[in-house]
């Protein structure tokens, strides 16, 4: 995370690492969000392989041919 563009977001004090609001930010856009995803796509193909085995037309349901 730090080699990534973190670094300029936060800084030291009384050895503790402080990180700024604009850090925060950061993080969320650039290491939350994406693990999101990988979640939400995990869950996508857990449902749609549920919707299979139950017999549906999984193709059809999200209007693919």
């Amino acid at each position: 995370m730090c080699n990534n563009g973190l670094e300029k977001f936060k800084f030291l004090n009384y050895n503790k690492i402080i990180i700024s609001n604009k850090g925060v930010e950061w993080i969320c856009k650039n290491v939350f969000k994406q693990k999101y995803l990988e979640l939400m796509e995990r869950y996508k193909m857990e449902l749609a392989e549920l919707y299979i085995e139950a017999g549906y037309p999984y193709y059809v349901f999200f209007g693919r041919n």
